[in-house]
């Protein structure tokens, strides 16, 4: 199958081209400008849906079962200058109904500092908030800055239905956005060394046209990225092996793009 004509590709023939074309990427870094920032963000608006999708079909029901087991036990929660306060013994363990596994820990006392070896999925502390993202990683949320608020069983009742049924839809745009800022600076760093290579290689190329291939050369990360997210497969040192497999294909976009152009094969044979 021959490759598109030069400067026809469509944006959505550019996730595999991106694989697979060397001319593809010669098209791009002779004319994609600001069609690669349209790109960009119609492939980060597309990798989101599955997540929504899972959220619906999967997350929607675990969250609701685990609320309301949480819900149930959770005590009434203050926090004034900046210190967590609760109404019941502390620490306070909030079980899994059906397993009677832990699902999250309230220790204002010190005693549980981390959930490394809890099996709970949240610890709340004096001044800090640890949710644990996956296997391998969380994320603490200082709290010493709020300093009046209080958290009743039926308020956090009332914030868990909204969120599990209306969360997703409000966040999308804004998860959308977030990533694409994420991405444009992420590439125009990553471009930075691409336009090194080509100094080096003593090829003439612009930066923009250099920012155009580097967003196409990013598109098996995110497509990779998505997936494993989605089925849930945490990946070690997983922002090491998408810098790599992002320098990559930017270098192979960058020798393909500056790479002479063979001439058609009718003109070969006059």
């Amino acid at each position: 199958m021959s490759p598109p004509p030069m400067g026809r590709t469509s944006l959505l023939q550019a996730p595999l081209q991106a694989l697979l074309s060397n001319e593809f990427y010669r098209e791009v870094g002779r004319t994609w400008r600001a069609r690669a920032f349209i790109y960009l963000l119609l492939l980060l608006a597309a990798s989101w849906v599955p997540a929504m999708i899972q959220w619906y079909m999967v997350e929607k029901q675990i969250m609701s079962a685990r609320s309301q087991d949480f819900i149930r036990q959770m005590p009434t929660i203050t926090i004034r200058g900046g210190e967590v306060a609760i109404n019941a013994e502390d620490p306070l363990f909030i079980y899994d109904s059906e397993t009677g596994e832990p699902l999250a820990i309230i220790d204002t006392s010190g005693q549980t500092r981390s959930l490394a070896g809890t099996g709970a999925s949240a610890l709340l502390t004096r001044n800090k908030l640890v949710l644990r993202k996956n296997d391998l990683e969380t994320q603490t949320y200082d709290l010493s800055t709020l300093q009046d608020v209080t958290l009743t069983p039926g308020d956090a009742r009332t914030a868990m239905d909204f969120f599990l049924s209306w969360g997703p839809i409000l966040f999308y745009p804004f998860l959308v956005l977030g990533s694409f800022v994420y991405r444009v600076v992420q590439v125009l760093c990553f471009a930075l060394l691409g336009l090194q290579f080509t100094m080096t290689t003593h090829s003439r190329m612009s930066y923009a046209a250099v920012v155009s291939i580097t967003i196409i050369a990013i598109t098996p990360s995110i497509v990779i990225s998505t997936i494993l997210s989605v089925a849930g497969i945490p990946l070690p040192l997983d922002w090491a092996l998408y810098f790599a497999l992002s320098m990559i294909y930017m270098i192979i976009g960058l020798k393909a793009a500056t790479a002479p152009q063979e001439p058609p094969q009718d003109d070969q044979a006059t």
